[in-house]
């Protein structure tokens, strides 16, 4: 009986064993296996009108999924009747050919597209590169348990280390380095630096990486910069130094936004896109991985009169001085204000990607002083001025918290810090009357 029973138990788990094995090999049901193998083949293919007219909800943008189709940013036909991308450098080298003034420029540029496209590669590997779940201790710059910390230091690094190696290789473009910053400019824990390059005709200041700690959760990040026309340098004797014309230069940098020649940032999100002004219009650069490009995608960009977004620091809100700020952001939350709609609030804590945003959809950024930063908590320089430049270029305004223009303020000290309201020209305009109200 005994050995029946465990025969019995034998058997049974021999036939549980079976249909196990059956179930992990066996082939899908014939539907199961249409909808799996036109899923794989349609990644990069149209369905055949067939598949098309069988079932509707599987059709495929071919637009987005076919290598070889033609974008809609392309223009201009070659002698194979091709149509051709307008790159950043073929667009830099007509722009010159019509304005030949601004030829002096087309190297700072070239240096700068070049490496936005290292730095974007940086960005995108940046989490396989170091693990920012462990815990660092024991380095040079002090003992931080955050792996996040030194993830971010080194991105900030080496995308200096790029952007100053791309200039150099120009031939033409120098550096200086700036003035340390004062005690009450230094970070809580880590600022990256900023870059200040010069050649024969041209003053440039540059943020290699904005936003870096926000990368290690996918946040967007981006590339700051600003160029001025170079005073003519002082006349050198057996008395001057190389410090002397260094500080002469760091002295000369510290112009208005009003003054520059040519200003524009790179996002690195879910595209890379290089936003850029010459003085007159403002255009958009995406980054094509196909052709490792940069492509005409946006052309004399525009910001709306108005928008329906707000973007700020609300955690800040309780140390905000500036009644007439905290009356207007009331209103627009609701829907009192001029447009009578409830205003929505974004913020990403990157200041490239919301001022990307409010240059797109309109809208406000602002970083109003507060208790904890009475300075705002943005370099003057190499942030905000260069970021108002391109929104002014595209119609928008940018106001301090006294509601003058952002344009005219000239900043004392190269990492000098500024509150800024910058967006819309409607809603800034409507935000002034709140500010004059100070």
């Amino acid at each position: 009986m005994r050995a029946l029973t465990v025969t019995l138990i034998s058997f049974f788990f021999l036939l549980k064993l079976a249909e196990s094995f059956h179930t992990f090999v066996a082939p899908a049901p014939k539907h199961e296996r249409i909808i799996k193998t036109r899923t794989q083949s349609s990644l990069f293919s149209t369905p055949s009108p067939s598949e098309t007219s069988s079932s509707s909800s599987s059709t495929i943008d071919e637009a987005y999924y076919s290598p070889a189709h033609t974008p809609s940013y392309m223009t201009g036909s070659s002698s194979g009747g091709q149509k051709r991308r307008i790159t950043l450098t073929r667009f830099l080298s007509q722009y010159v050919k019509d304005h030949p003034e601004y030829k002096t420029l087309k190297n700072i540029y070239l240096a700068v597209q070049m490496a936005c496209k290292t730095i974007s590669q940086l960005v995108n590997r940046a989490g396989l590169v170091l693990d920012t779940t462990s815990s660092f201790t024991g380095q040079d710059d002090g003992d931080f348990s955050d792996g996040r910390y030194y993830s971010m230091k080194r991105l900030d690094k080496l995308s200096t280390a790029v952007m100053k190696n791309a200039l150099k290789l120009t031939g033409t473009v120098q550096m200086v380095a700036p003035a340390a910053k004062m005690g009450s400019e230094q970070p809580e824990e880590h600022q990256p630096g900023v870059l200040i390059a010069y050649d024969k005709h041209h003053l440039a200041c540059l943020d290699p990486m904005d936003g870096s700690g926000n990368q290690d959760a996918g946040i967007c990040t981006g590339t700051i910069f600003g160029v001025y026309d170079r005073p003519e340098p002082p006349q050198q004797d057996d008395t001057s130094s190389e410090e002397d014309s260094d500080q002469h230069l760091l002295e000369n940098i510290l112009q208005p936004a009003r003054n520059m020649r040519a200003a524009g940032y790179c996002i690195y999100s879910s595209a890379t896109v290089l936003v850029l002004t010459l003085g007159e219009g403002v255009y958009g650069f995406t980054l094509d991985p196909q052709i490792n490009e940069f492509v005409l995608t946006h052309e004399n960009v525009t910001i709306p009169q108005r928008g329906n977004v707000y973007s700020c620091n609300e955690a800040n809100s309780e140390g905000w001085k500036n009644e007439g700020w905290k009356e207007y952001l009331r209103n627009l939350k609701l829907g009192k204000g001029e447009s009578q709609k409830q205003y929505a609030h974004r913020y990403v804590g990157s200041m490239v990607g919301d001022i990307h945003r409010t240059l797109l959809y309109g809208g406000i950024f602002a970083y109003p002083s507060c208790t904890q930063r009475r300075q705002g908590n943005l370099q003057l320089l190499y942030k905000t001025s260069p970021l108002a430049f391109v929104v002014d270029q595209a119609g928008g305004k940018a106001m301090d918290e006294d509601g003058n223009d952002l344009l005219d303020k000239k900043p004392e000290r190269i990492h000098q810090k500024s509150p800024c309201f910058v967006g819309s020209p409607r809603d800034m305009e409507e935000l002034k009357n709140y500010l004059k109200k100070e």
